[in-house]
């Protein structure tokens, strides 16, 4: 059976998806997650495209492909951007263990 790009790009989507809930729930964990605004403010600007594609890849929505990428660019730019800062919390926890 043949994937489409669709089907791909939600798998690309899920791992995402999965990666903010697990980096959500360790930061829950060690008690962190109200302690790093930044992460916060990431986070909250991060609900509305996350809901958008999750709906898209969910078949409840139709985008256009542009609208899909101008989602896609912001969510990626976030998460890169999440990954700066969770390793100056790591620094912190490992500090503070």
């Amino acid at each position: 059976m043949l994937t489409t790009g669709k089907e791909l790009r939600k798998g690309n989507f899920d791992i995402i998806k999965n990666s903010l809930k697990d980096f959500e729930s360790e930061l829950k964990k060690r008690d962190s997650l109200n302690a790093y605004i930044g992460v916060n403010i990431v986070l909250e600007e991060l609900k509305y495209p996350m809901e958008k594609l999750n709906k898209y890849f969910s078949d409840e929505i139709e985008l256009e492909n542009e609208e899909v990428y101008i989602y896609k660019f912001f969510v990626e730019k976030q998460f890169d951007e999440l990954i700066e800062m969770s390793k100056e919390i790591d620094k912190d926890y490992l500090k503070n263990v």
